[in-house]
Formats: C-alpha cells, structure tokens, sequence
C-alpha cells in the first residue's frame, strides 16, 4: 500500500498548524496524530488535532475559556494566511475549528468532557519518517503513552473504526498494553458517556456490518498507511481487545469499575492520584446517580456480566 497525495496534502498542513498548541499550557495533543506522528514512526497518517483541555475548572468557567482558547487559536492561525472556520453546537457553544489551505482541510478539536490526565504529559518530537517525508520539525506537548493509548482503546471499543482498530493492533503487535495503559484505559472506560458494559461486550459482526466495515475502511483508511493491511484483519480486533482486556484486569481494577457503577466509587483500588477530580469521571457520577435503584442495579449486573464477574 501507499500514502494517498490528498492525505499527505492535509499532514504537510496538519504539521504546519501544529506549532500553534506550543502557545497554549490548556492543551495538549492526543488521538491518532499523536499516536502516529510522535509516538510511532508514522505507520499511517493522521489528520485531525483532536486535544485535551488540561485544567479542572467548574464546567460554566470551563466552557468561557475554552471559547477563548479556541478564539486566540483562530486568530494565531489566520495571521499564517490559513482559513479558519468555526463550527459551533446548535446552542452556539465553539466546538471545533477547521483549518483550510488550498485543497487541503483538517479539524481541530478539543474534547469537552475528558478533560485534564491521569498520567503527566510528554514533550514530544516529530518522528523521523515524517521528519523525512515532509521536510518538517515540530516539538509540541502530547498526553501521556498510557493516556494516548488508553483513549485510543475506548474508541476501538466504542465506534469499530478502521484507524482506532489499526493503532490498537500495532500497539498489541508491538509492546502490548502494559499496567499503566491498561489503568488509563480502566479511568477513561470509567468516563465514557456508554454504559460501560457496552464496551466490553462488543456485538457479533453480520454479513451487513461486514460490508459496511469494508465500505468505511475503502473511503476513510485505504492510502493512510504503506504497510500491508486489509480490511478482513482488522474487523475481529475490537472483540478479541475486549476479551484480552478482560482477561487482563486486575481484581482491584474489576472493583474500581464495579463501585463507579453504583455510584459509590471507591478510589482506593486505583493506584492513581486524582482521578476523583477528573471531570470525565465525575459526570460519569452524576448521570450514574440521577438513576433509578431499579434501572442502576440492572446495569450493575450487565457490568459483571461483561467482567466475569
């Protein structure tokens, strides 16, 4: 395989505008970019700088200024001759903005309910295959290993997406997913807005969601990578992560999992520091205990369920 030109067009921009986070202590660089253009040695592309919102603030005060964040952001790019438009909620809230420079687009995008680490970040370089290919150097802050590859595994668990299965499957062909990865991942399954036994629990595939897949991985993945992949090696990745997930969690882990569920979470079990205060988690907590007994006790059940418990 090889690197389809429209795809390298939007990197060359993509590292470009990178530059830019170095302004900005709030946010750090996560996802697939940071995955394969920092981390690895650019297994694939990658064209979107999805972020994290690094400090805990009270969720009004938050959303003021990641509106101004993203506002300096604008206005630092377009001085660059790039254009920038934004993309607002239907309640006007700035969510994202997308940056264009001739043929070429990419998303910026911070997330608005994981936000802050469980992990310190890293001062991260360029890895030298990209280096190489587009001529370019950039240094910028990424979350950590453990933080890029635990949210990296939700969203293979969550969405079945030809990049999410890919990265997951180098980085089980390559090192595996070690305690700290595994333990950012038991924080952010934590957070996720799905029932987390859905995610553990991912269905059988069909002749239809077959297709479908093959459909997805031909428009949204053919030409990101030259390494030889195919879409028949990617579709079981996401059940066979649950199941070694599963396998792997450690009886403490199973607890944290469980007490969070019931609303009570027991921190204790984690060998991490504040991750009490992680907004993820804490809304997480709220929606868990806006539940009634009844409907509370029968998703508890399907997480033990789901955790052989």
């Amino acid at each position: 395989m090889s690197f389809e030109q429209i795809y390298q067009n939007q990197v060359a921009l993509l590292i470009d505008t990178l530059p830019v986070l170095n302004q900005f202590e709030c946010f750090a660089l996560k996802g697939g970019t940071a995955i394969n253009l920092f981390f690895q040695n650019m297994p694939r592309l990658s064209i979107d700088i999805d972020l994290t919102y690094l400090f805990i603030e009270p969720r009004d005060e938050f959303l003021i200024n990641i509106e101004a964040q993203l506002t300096k952001m604008k206005q630092l790019l377009s001085k660059k001759n790039l254009i920038i438009q934004e993309v607002r909620t239907k309640s006007g809230v700035l969510a994202k903005l997308l940056v264009y420079q001739n043929n070429a687009v990419i998303k910026i995008e911070p997330n608005f309910t994981l936000r802050s680490t469980v992990f310190p970040c890293e001062d991260k370089e360029l890895c030298q295959k990209a280096q190489d290919t587009f001529f370019k150097y950039v240094r910028t802050k990424t979350l950590s290993k453990a933080d890029v590859y635990g949210g990296k595994i939700c969203a293979a668990l969550d969405r079945h997406h030809p990049r999410d299965l890919f990265d997951v499957k180098l980085l089980i062909e390559h090192g595996g997913i070690n305690d700290e990865i595994r333990q950012a991942f038991v924080v952010y399954l934590a957070s996720t807005n799905r029932p987390m036994h859905e995610l553990l629990s991912p269905q059988p595939t069909n002749d239809v969601f077959k297709r479908e897949f093959e459909t997805l991985f031909n428009k949204q993945f053919a030409g990101m990578t030259d390494l030889p992949v195919t879409h028949t090696e990617l579709l079981p990745i996401q059940r066979e992560l649950a199941i070694q997930l599963i396998n792997d969690f450690s009886d403490k882990e199973r607890q944290f999992l469980l007490s969070v569920k019931s609303g009570e979470p027991e921190w204790s079990l984690m060998p991490l520091s504040g991750i009490d205060q992680l907004p993820g988690i804490q809304w997480k907590l709220q929606n868990i205990n806006k539940l009634e007994k009844q409907k509370k006790q029968e998703l508890l059940d399907k997480l033990k369920a789901a955790l052989q418990i």
